[in-house]
């Protein structure tokens, strides 16, 4: 009678209710490591991770962690300075844990932009 029990129990653990995943990975990892290995431009990866996150959209899944941060690398690597703010800060928004780490960038961020292209802005003539 025990041995019945017992199993019971346990098939009515392993049928309950699947839990919705944190994030969805998708093809991120794959853009991570083509990154790493400097083998696309940084135009065709900001492509593929922009339509990694239309379907992570679509879906209805969250961007894992350190996405939004990586586009915003990327966008810094192109010189647009608007939108590396606004990636991330999106990636504030999802992830408040990284909010210190996210204005600490933001300010190091907006201090190279203030830079005269070409070098640093305390070289000596």
């Amino acid at each position: 009678m025990a041995v019945v029990a017992a199993a019971v129990v346990l098939a009515g653990c392993a049928s309950g209710p699947k839990r919705a995943p944190l994030y969805e990975w998708g093809q991120y990892p794959t853009i991570l490591h083509e990154d790493l290995k400097q083998a696309l431009p940084p135009e065709q990866q900001l492509k593929a991770m922009e339509q990694q996150r239309a379907l992570m959209e679509k879906a209805g899944t969250p961007m894992p962690p350190g996405m939004a941060m990586h586009m915003a690398l990327l966008h810094q690597r192109l010189g647009q300075h608007d939108q590396v703010q606004q990636y991330l800060e999106l990636e504030a928004q999802r992830y408040p844990s990284l909010r210190a780490f996210v204005t600490w960038l933001q300010k190091q961020q907006a201090q190279q932009a203030q830079q005269p292209k070409g070098g640093k802005s305390d070289e000596k003539s």
